[in-house]
């Protein structure tokens, strides 16, 4: 029986890793129903609960966390037999009976969060107890010119890897000169089934109110990561959802907050809130915060007519359904999905608003997503034709 261990994973709070999971166990055991998968997370309790129907494993990520980095210093530069300790015995445990090593959490590999070695010691760990490593579905980079010398003696833990875009295929193969035959995969969030009914009913009745639907998955964090100052951040969102209530008076917006991390400095829910307080048409704009699953999300975003995403899995969630989605993006995530789902129309480039830009300059960009919102029929077209291959691209990394 294969055992499938699971890591980058930061919890499924994360809609977004929410929906990697439920992806991977999906296809996974669509190809061996018999399969055991372990995830290893970094809320385990609260992950547990959520994948227990699944029949899925968690067991504690030992490096996350103050006392988890302590750990990760002391077995990583200290060489101290710490896999031997209680504190890690599932873990430990996991590793033993595991066969491969599925690296997932999306664009972990990169310079636009800081240190990415913790992710990196699960692969030394794989390694050592005998494991294949698969990296699965990345984007990868950019690097800062001190992680790249990192990233390379990253790759000799790595039995084979894909990427999610091409963007990335282009920068590995290119700038970075990468010693590994990559394979060009799909993000496998395509591939999430959205909850059906009664859920879907509940969403018509209770949530979308009139026609059209514009769903807004706004991020907390993506100011951090793009280096914008919150308070505009905040004023440029506010200004977008009253022009496209102006736009169409019939219209409503849902504000979804994809991420729901105990962190305050990424809980979506906050943000949703405050955008909430700013707006004059209240009565026109609902949110839909709470403990749904990323299946469940997904629903509220196939059901939308437009979608603005800061949250690369809120835009996927959209886009893998074909509804015209815009995002606010910061990174070459952004760049590489949305120029793949419009590749051979002008939203190739056009569909990412870059972030920075957004805050600075918010009546011009305003300005664009309206334009795409009148073009909404267009882009769906393009979508149609596009999709297709990408979440057959998605599907063969499991396939392989």
């Amino acid at each position: 029986m294969s055992h499938f261990l699971i890591s980058g994973i930061t919890g499924l709070r994360n809609r977004g890793v929410d929906a990697l999971v439920r992806s991977i166990v999906h296809e996974l055991r669509a190809r061996d129903p018999e399969c055991r998968i372990t995830v290893v997370s970094k809320t385990p309790d609260y992950d547990g609960l959520r994948l227990a129907a699944l029949d899925v494993a968690v067991v504690r990520d030992p490096y996350a966390g103050p006392i988890g980095f302590l750990r990760y210093l002391l077995v990583r530069w200290l060489r101290v037999a710490l896999l031997l300790a209680w504190s890690m015995r599932a873990y430990r445990e996991a590793l033993a009976g595991a066969d491969t090593l599925l690296v997932s959490g999306g664009d972990v590999f990169s310079s636009d969060y800081g240190d990415f070695d913790r992710y990196v010691q699960h692969m030394r760990d794989a390694r050592a107890a005998g494991l294949r490593v698969h990296l699965l579905a990345h984007s990868i980079g950019r690097f800062a010119e001190g992680d790249i010398a990192r990233w390379r003696r990253l790759e000799r833990l790595v039995d084979h890897g894909s990427v999610r875009e091409r963007a990335s295929l282009d920068y590995l193969q290119g700038e970075i000169r990468s010693g590994l035959a990559w394979r060009l995969v799909a993000d496998v969030a395509f591939l999430l089934p959205p909850a059906g009914e009664p859920f879907g009913e509940w969403l018509e009745h209770r949530v979308i109110g009139t026609r059209p639907c514009i769903v807004m998955s706004v991020s907390q964090g993506v100011s951090r990561f793009a280096g914008a100052d919150s308070h505009a951040h905040l004023d440029a969102l506010a200004e977008l959802v009253e022009a496209l209530l102006e736009e169409d008076p019939d219209a409503s917006v849902v504000l979804l907050p994809h991420v729901q991390e105990l962190s305050v400095r990424n809980d979506d829910s906050l943000l949703v809130h405050a955008l909430e307080a700013r707006l004059r048409h209240t009565l026109r704009v609902s949110s839909l915060a709470g403990q749904y699953t990323a299946n469940e999300y997904k629903a509220l975003l196939g059901r939308a007519d437009f979608v603005v995403a800061e949250r690369m899995h809120a835009a996927i969630g959209a886009l893998s359904q074909a509804v015209p989605t815009i995002s606010l993006g910061y990174s070459i995530k952004f760049e590489g999905v949305m120029s793949e789902c419009y590749a051979g129309s002008r939203w190739a480039e056009a569909g990412n608003v870059q972030l920075s830009r957004f805050v600075a300059e918010p009546a011009a960009t305003t300005a664009e997503i309206l334009d795409a919102f009148r073009s909404r029929a267009a882009m769906r077209e393009v979508l149609a034709r596009n999709v297709p291959d990408i979440i057959s691209r998605a599907r063969s990394a499991f396939d392989w």
